[in-house]
């Protein structure tokens, strides 16, 4: 798994495709997965941080914004 912010959100993507789109409207210009989160970096420098499902294939969230 991996993700590419693209278009100002976010895309959790494998080898065979996209999973899920996320952090719509957040503007985000970086994101890295860490362990069991993917933080996410925006353009306005707010940091919003999505936790994995169990399936390991989806997220939810932000859990936690930081400005």
């Amino acid at each position: 798994m991996f993700v590419r912010a693209k278009g100002g959100q976010v895309e959790l993507r494998d080898r065979n495709g996209c999973y899920q789109t996320f952090a719509h409207g957040k503007r985000i210009n970086y994101a890295v997965i860490q362990g069991d989160e993917v933080v996410c970096n925006s353009n306005d420098g707010k940091t919003y941080i999505y936790e994995f499902n169990n399936n390991g294939k989806s997220v939810y969230g932000p859990t936690e914004v930081i400005s």
